[in-house]
């Protein structure tokens, strides 16, 4: 679908060089005021921006071509705001297996924060949705227009939960950003910790039930070295030294939620992700 903006001022004067921003794509008028997005069917929040105007900023319903005359107002005693771009890459997520099976068809990246009075990750799509925009790191990204101060924020998947059961950690810290003008943030979704390496093959690896409640069974086809149980937060909860083909762990006291299992043999360290259910 075609998605066009006419720009021009409180005077009906078409506006030349006013840039029109959807997620993390701008464009800029011509000398007719006019420039256009071809996009798919859905809503898309827009803003509109030029010097010396106040930023114009509303929502949209795509669900066939449609026209859009913006007026800009001249900027009064409001303050002044920032695009901010949050691009967060997911392939290390995806590589650790927190997004494990993650396809951009079906499941959706969002992002909640103070900016947005924390609302619910996915109850404001047009606000807290990211766009896929690279396939190879994969990424996404979203811009918000913000004033000058600090926002607390974070990352959500509806591949690991809906609402706040899908964040990228469970509780903990969020991100924080200072903006003191336009700028790129650039993160990678989920904990630090994910940048531990897997070297090792898991084909003589077993390890069941998942998801758990009691008794989690690790078997492997050569000698376990050490195992490490590492919550959402990067905590270590539970470590053992093994020296066997077999373990058994009780996680009956663990608390409910995602962690990943670490598993040294010979062969290097390979790490797994495990759901303990009560």
């Amino acid at each position: 679908r075609i998605l066009e903006f006419i720009v021009m001022d409180e005077e009906d004067n078409l506006l030349e060089d006013a840039g029109v921003r959807i997620g993390s794509l701008t464009q800029f008028t011509d000398g007719a005021g006019l420039t256009s997005f071809t996009l798919i069917p859905g809503t898309y929040i827009f803003t509109a921006h030029k010097q010396g105007y106040s930023t114009f900023e509303d929502a949209v319903e795509l669900d066939e071509d449609l026209t859009i005359e913006v007026i800009l107002t001249t900027e009064d005693d409001e303050p002044d705001t920032f695009a901010v771009t949050f691009h967060v890459d997911i392939s290390k997520a995806i590589q650790f297996d927190l997004l494990g099976g993650f396809d951009p068809d079906a499941h959706h990246i969002f992002i909640t924060g103070s900016m947005l009075e924390w609302a619910e990750p996915g109850s404001e799509p047009a606000h807290q949705q990211l766009d896929w925009i690279n396939a190879d790191p994969m990424a996404f990204a979203i811009t918000h227009q913000l004033e000058a101060g600090t926002y607390e924020y974070k990352y959500f998947s509806d591949l690991i939960g809906e609402g706040w059961d899908g964040g990228e950690w469970e509780g903990g810290e969020n991100r924080i950003v200072e903006v003191t003008g336009d700028m790129t943030v650039e993160d990678e979704f989920g904990p630090d910790e994910l940048d531990i390496i897997n070297i090792g093959d898991d084909n003589h690896l077993s390890i069941y039930p998942n998801p758990v409640q009691n008794t989690l069974f690790i078997e492997s086809g050569i000698t376990i070295n050490e195992i490490r149980i590492v919550n959402m937060l990067g905590q270590m909860v539970y470590s053992a030294n093994v020296k066997s083909e077999h373990y058994n762990i009780d996680v009956s006291g663990m608390e409910q939620g995602l962690y990943f299992v670490q598993i040294n043999t010979g062969e290097g360290l390979i790490t797994k992700k495990i759901q303990i259910s009560k």
